[in-house]
């Protein structure tokens, strides 16, 4: 079976009209990755799990720190690692698995952690080992000689990786490492040597006990600054990884056709500025049409493959967005508009991700360049005492990623818009699959609408779900004095609402409250 898909791919990319355009039939993605719910990690800023790793005479992870500008790099680790090093590593991510899988994830995108080169050489040789400032201190093995690069062996911050992905695997969670190819523009040789190297330089993470069976090694790579090398690298590199692994998941940061994913902030930007207090502008008419045009651009089926986040290292958080806006009193808040689009973002094609602390309300710092540590129970800085964890947001994303685990029409099902009317501001969206449909349903204006939609099942019990999800509803965690919200205590919203049955001509008709959503579910209502 492998031998006949990697045939398919290979007859795909020779019916290429051109090199390094996306092929006419493209190999099937990994099917786990059709149902991923992602998580983005930034491992420096996440948890503090390991503070022997921390840098004598720095900063350590905490909010009040100096404002270095750029020096402070997006990509992390930091070349100049004895100026900055806010220290987030590998173990605090594992002590934290267990949150991210009750909060609802299955899939994790760990920000670039392999050790970059500090001896000014330009070649891929750097990111052979684990950085000792995300794992343990110790010296690489083979740091002595790195002109000799048959010699490898693991060291304690690899195999510490190694344990990350064991123990996330245990919990049915899928891992990613993200690899930024900033500064290794003109690696040595040729293509074809260069084609190697990577190939050399995945071989070890894809099937670290090298048996055959990569099931110990990670799942996917993610890809930054993929402009360094030349798309006849990536071209033929994909090529002969998917050789290696077909199931492995390959994620570029644009639209390159030799990587199975993407991430899609065309979307992640649609949908922001859609559900947004002034739509003068940006018009249901216009985010439609954007809508359609990525629909098209992408296809149905990579469409629904890429990664739509909202938040991101590149535009800031998304509730630091919303409360930049202006609004008009008496009007929806910025929760409101931020809930919309949350909501939006998980029950449209793509996969979602959440960047990591949206799920807890964080904002940007001041300088919206610099993004702040994640907020830990009883770890607050002293800066921060008043900042209040949101917990209506975080079982807000239980909620969401239960649905999509639930109901595969969510993530997998045919996309289409069941209803636009932009005079009473409603849209609709409908995703189904096989005899299940689901219809989301969102009032982004200021007046209570009566919505009639039409049913496949006419003169049957249908169940409208109902989720709590208004503002208004009582938050214990916004008075609180001091400290970060205990996330156990947070109530669970409940799929809570009406069953009833559809009219004679497959009708259906129901209330939806301002800045709220309501959901169909057209099926037969359980009890």
């Amino acid at each position: 079976m492998k031998r006949i898909g990697l045939l398919a791919f290979i007859f795909a990319i020779c019916m290429q009209p051109a090199l390094g355009q996306r092929p006419l039939i493209m190999p099937d993605i990994p099917t786990w990755a059709k149902q991923a719910r992602w998580y983005y990690i930034n491992v420096p800023l996440y948890r503090n799990g390991d503070k022997s790793n921390d840098p004598k005479g720095g900063t350590s992870l905490s909010i009040d720190w100096p404002d270095l500008g750029m020096e402070r790099e997006f990509s992390y680790p930091p070349v100049s690692r004895n100026k900055r090093q806010e220290g987030g590593d590998l173990a605090g991510i594992i002590v934290k698995l267990q949150y991210l899988k009750k909060l609802g994830v299955n899939s994790l995108l760990i920000s670039p952690i392999l050790a970059r080169g500090d001896d000014g050489r330009s070649d891929l040789l750097p990111l052979r080992h684990v950085d000792p400032s995300v794992g343990i201190k110790s010296q690489n093995p083979d740091d002595k000689d790195r002109t000799d690069k048959s010699k490898f062996s693991f060291t304690p911050s690899d195999q510490l990786l190694i344990t990350l992905i064991a123990k996330a695997h245990e919990l049915d969670m899928r891992v990613a490492i993200e690899i930024d190819c900033q500064d290794r523009a003109r690696p040595a040789g040729d293509a074809d040597s260069q084609i190697e190297e990577l190939l050399k330089l995945m071989a070890k993470w894809i099937d670290p006990n090298q048996d055959g069976h990569p099931k110990d090694g990670i799942d996917a790579i993610a890809f930054r600054n993929t402009h360094t090398l030349k798309r006849e690298v990536w071209f033929n590199w994909t090529i002969k990884m998917k050789h290696t692994n077909m199931k492995l998941l390959t994620i570029g940061p644009g639209q390159e056709g030799f990587f199975d994913t993407q991430i899609n902030y065309h979307m992640a930007n649609a949908i922001t500025h859609f559900f947004h207090p002034d739509k003068t502008i940006y018009t249901a008419t216009y985010f439609l049409e954007d809508l359609a045009t990525a629909k098209k651009k992408y296809g149905t089926r990579s469409l629904d493959n890429t990664i739509v986040p909202i938040s991101a290292s590149r535009h800031g958080r998304v509730r630091s967005f919303y409360q930049s806006l202006k609004y008009k009193e008496n009007s929806a808040t910025a929760d409101d508009y931020r809930r919309l689009a949350m909501i939006f973002q998980f029950f449209y094609s793509g996969a979602p991700m959440i960047y990591f602390g949206d799920e807890v309300g964080m904002t940007e710092s001041e300088n919206r360049q610099l993004a702040k540590p994640m907020w830990w129970k009883n770890s607050s800085p002293t800066s921060e005492l008043n900042a209040t964890m949101q917990g209506e947001f975080y079982a807000l994303h239980k909620l969401l990623n239960m649905l999509r685990n639930k109901y595969e029409s969510i993530s997998r099902g045919e996309l289409s818009i069941a209803l636009d009317d932009s005079k009473n501001k409603i849209l609709a969206i409908s995703r189904s699959i096989l005899s299940e449909r689901i219809v989301l349903i969102l009032n982004y204006g200021a007046k209570q609408q009566r919505v009639t939609l039409t049913s496949k099942h006419p003169k049957q019990k249908l169940a409208i779900l109902s989720p709590q999800i208004k503002s208004s509803e009582a938050n214990p965690f916004t008075t609180r004095k001091s400290g970060n919200a205990n996330t156990s205590k947070i109530p669970q919203f409940r799929l809570s609402g009406e069953q009833q049955l559809s009219a004679a001509d497959g009708s259906v008709s129901f209330w939806v409250k301002p800045m709220s959503v309501r959901v169909l579910l057209d099926i037969d209502a359980e009890d």
